[in-house]
């Protein structure tokens, strides 16, 4: 299933048959505070969006109305990388990034945008450029239209896994993970000025990570330290919470001050037995959601019950933690609805009315 692919690809799940081990004391250079796991608050069930079916990658929400969708490129006929979705329709209004080295194409993108305002903000992974794709002449022409390709400034292998917009800065966390180098090192956050690509912040919150020489390793250490992230735009405060450990981090943009919160007893950053934790987080002004899943990683049988919504502040305390009932990959906020994709309902999109969630919670 394409899903499932995409799955491994995005959140690098990891072989256990490596035998390694990493002391968690050496990785964060951070305050991490440790809290007991909070009691789960209720259940709820996401309803069926739509019975129309949507291209369910990673996604992104323009206006509300808009679904920015990545989509691998699986064969010879596939040749853009993104799709322009109507959400109430699910037509496709426009396939963008087209595959190749000319103008206006791509090699290979990461599958996490920033969006910001009418404009896309694209990553290339192994190369040091970001697209600003203009979304709304996109739709009108039907072709990709990018409107300004930055070269950003680097001194490392660059691989912009997320990124994110803040004001007049581009915000990314470069994941090193698809060097083909032999690299000591952990991944990192890297702030550009969006009118010249000069880097102009980096934050280093992780410890060093030797690199390991095992044949088929390759970055395969720095992986552990994926998470996922949402900004607030209003603070410039960026949420980032762990994959394989049930820790989640803020970080000020504007400060560089960054702190964590550990839920329950520490799990060990392990990769010879790694939990899945954080899979997703999205936001808005006053609160973060967050799936949890919290059970072992299996990346070729996986056999998936259902996970957890965790409602966060932006203080990090727990508004609520919620058990759903299904596998769901990722979420985003539309309007006032939370969407989120279905691991074992490809192609469909499920939500749950916000002022639902909030009601309930704590």
């Amino acid at each position: 299933m394409q899903i499932k692919v995409l799955a491994v690809f995005s959140w690098m799940l990891l072989l256990c048959s490596c035998g390694q081990y990493i002391e968690e004391n050496t990785i964060f250079k951070y305050p991490v505070t440790t809290v007991k796991i909070p009691e789960i608050t209720g259940e709820l069930k996401p309803e069926l969006y739509s019975e129309l079916d949507y291209p369910c990658a990673p996604f992104s929400i323009i206006s509300d109305t808009i679904m920015f969708a990545y989509k691998p490129i699986s064969s010879s006929k596939d040749d853009c990388f993104f799709s322009l979705v109507n959400l109430n329709t699910a037509d496709t209004l426009a396939r963008v990034g087209k595959r190749g080295r000319g103008a206006n194409e791509m090699l290979m993108p990461s599958p996490f945008v920033g969006i910001d305002g009418e404009y896309a903000y694209i990553g290339e992974n192994r190369n040091p450029k970001c697209y600003k794709l203009n979304i709304t002449e996109s739709i009108r022409r039907k072709v990709t239209v990018i409107d300004d390709c930055l070269e950003l400034e680097h001194y490392t292998t660059f691989s912009p896994f997320h990124l994110s917009v803040y004001q007049d800065k581009l915000v990314c966390f470069n994941s090193m993970v698809n060097s083909h180098l032999n690299l000591d090192g952990s991944p990192f956050f890297m702030v550009f000025d969006l009118s010249d690509g000069r880097c102009i912040d980096e934050f280093h919150c992780f410890g060093n990570i030797p690199y390991d020489q095992n044949p088929g390793m390759i970055g395969l250490v720095q992986e552990t330290l994926n998470c996922s992230l949402t900004m607030n735009k209003q603070t410039g405060q960026l949420f980032f919470a762990n994959l394989l450990a049930p820790q989640i981090n803020f970080l000020d943009v504007n400060t560089g001050d960054v702190r964590g919160i550990r839920f329950g007893k520490k799990m060990k950053l392990s990769l010879t037995n790694p939990y899945d934790c954080f899979i997703s987080a999205c936001s808005d002004e006053s609160r973060i959601y967050a799936i949890f899943d919290g059970s072992e990683s299996n990346l070729l049988y996986p056999s998936r019950d259902g996970v957890k919504l965790f409602v966060f502040d932006w203080d990090g305390n727990v508004l609520g933690q919620f058990q759903l009932d299904g596998y769901y990959l990722s979420c985003q906020i539309a309007g006032d609805r939370l969407l989120m994709t279905d691991l074992n309902k490809e192609n469909k999109l499920f939500s749950i009315s916000l002022e639902e969630i909030v009601s309930a919670c704590n």
